[in-house]
């Protein structure tokens, strides 16, 4: 079986790194697979797959044009893969043209949404909406990782229901016991390394420093909650943020700057960026708990590491984040949109940790064994493992229709390009590519194309094979 991977990004954070850590095993599982990588853009994952042994292509996307898929197109055409593997929700014109090609499609979506209010992705670009409900019936089997996010989309497809399901992500809880002692015997020493000492306590952020992550409202609160405090124990509190600033948001770098500025002279020894680190494992061993409020996120792996490594969780009550973390069960949930509710929450949790802490470890070791149970690497491997062969028994390559040639894919490329020209309103573009189709339409070997939806171009064939035209059709070369 061969299977085509495609990532929105090669960069380290968290779709794009689970993408590869289940890549990874599936490679040792299924050694019989033909497993292969592209994705748009560059980044350390690509040498971490071809590491792996693992063909990789990266390509490039210049969104100006209106005919920027030729390269995607071209290395399916080059891959011929019976499966397509989508990883993230931005890639749903790739969903509509592997699918356009006749390859079975699987789109792992993990960017959380909500419908009704017009929050988080695909709404980012409103003039769009109806072009994305039309993409989003695209893709035979749809994953996502919580059950609410399922939810939402079916608000946005409403034939994604019955193509879905939920599999949640998975820790590799081998992996990390394995390293769990070497943590903590060196846990002392690194945070004396940042001025941690034993009886203080350090709140952690884990994620990219970017607006939905909420860092600046963080910062805000653990500034308040500072100025509430006496003197002694403001002196006591830490907060550390990890990660980097995220290589495809152009307004990051900005971001980050303008926290840092608001940060008083006298707590910018307390506050601290660390930036992007080789591995997060460590800050959740030295840390006392993990804080992540943002705004729009489906289930993120942050909490899921945190929790595994028996870290204290504060998180958003937003999408999937209370399927893991349920409040005063596995950890603490806050509203986002609420300063007042994160820094009553720091303060509750501080508190606690002086007057009660065996509260606090009774939350930590009941999700530690969650994690355990319902979150591991191989359980979500093996899962996907038995959606892959399955997808693959329900699609024979002898039923495409769709010829691998380069007018095919400049028709798919118009095909989309136009679609998307009808939701935004562009009709100096959309004349131009009606008319062009119009003489396109005169090839007969792209007739079948004209009807882009799988389900249609099936019906059109089986009316063809009962009429008894399909075998001589395809000796004149018009199917295939």
């Amino acid at each position: 079986m061969k299977i085509l991977f495609v990532s929105h990004e090669f960069t380290r954070s968290g779709a794009p790194i689970i993408l590869w850590r289940m890549i990874e095993r599936l490679r040792i599982l299924q050694p019989d697979w033909q497993i292969s990588v592209t994705g748009f853009g560059d980044g350390p994952l690509v040498d971490e797959y071809r590491r792996l042994g693992i063909e990789t292509r990266p390509l490039e996307l210049d969104r100006s044009r209106p005919y920027h898929y030729q390269g995607f197109l071209e290395h399916l055409d080059a891959c011929v893969p019976d499966i397509v593997f989508l990883n993230g929700a931005t890639l749903y014109q790739e969903a509509m043209l592997a699918q356009w090609k006749g390859h079975r499609v699987i789109w792992w979506v993990h960017e959380g949404i909500h419908v009704a209010s017009r929050d988080g992705f695909p709404f980012t670009s409103p003039e769009l909406e109806a072009f994305l409900h039309l993409a989003f019936e695209y893709g035979h089997h749809v994953v996502f990782s919580a059950q609410d996010t399922r939810e939402n989309y079916a608000e946005l497809s409403p034939t994604i229901g019955r193509r879905s399901r939920v599999i949640g992500y998975g820790i590799d809880i081998e992996a990390l016991q394995r390293d769990l002692p070497e943590h903590r015997a060196q846990r002392a020493a690194r945070r004396a390394e940042l001025g941690i000492g034993p009886d203080h306590f350090a709140f952690l952020c884990v994620g990219a420093i970017q607006k939905r992550k909420n860092q600046a409202r963080l910062v805000d609160a653990f500034v308040r909650l500072c100025e509430r405090l006496p003197e002694e124990q403001r002196t006591r509190l830490h907060l550390l943020l990890l990660g980097g600033v995220n290589p495809t948001d152009p307004h990051a770098q900005e971001y980050q700057a303008g926290i840092e500025a608001s940060i008083p002279e006298a707590l910018r020894a307390r506050i601290r960026f660390l930036g992007l680190q080789p591995s997060a494992a460590p800050y959740f061993v030295l840390a006392d708990c993990h804080v992540l409020v943002s705004t729009n996120e489906c289930s993120p792996i942050a909490n899921l590491e945190a929790m595994a490594h028996g870290c204290l969780c504060i998180s958003s009550k937003v999408h999937g984040i209370p399927e893991v973390v349920a409040h005063e069960e596995r950890g603490y949930l806050v509203d986002p949109a609420d300063t007042s509710d994160i820094t009553s929450r720091l303060e509750h949790v501080c508190r606690l940790a002086i007057e009660a802490p065996e509260e606090l470890e009774a939350i930590r070791k009941r999700a530690r064994e969650f994690i355990g149970v319902a979150h591991t690497a191989d359980a979500m491997t093996e899962s996907f493992r038995s959606l892959l062969r399955d997808a693959a028994k329900r699609l024979p390559r002898e039923t495409r229709d769709v010829p691998v040639r380069s007018d095919v894919n400049r028709y798919l490329q118009e095909e989309l390009v136009l679609r998307w020209c009808f939701a935004k309103g562009d009709r100096d573009l959309e004349t131009h590519l009606i008319r062009h189709r119009v003489r396109s339409l005169v090839d007969p070997k792209l007739l079948v194309m004209s009807v882009p939806h799988s389900g249609l171009r099936a019906l059109l064939k089986r009316v063809l094979r009962r009429l008894g035209l399909v075998p001589i059709l395809r000796r004149l070369g018009l199917v295939r």
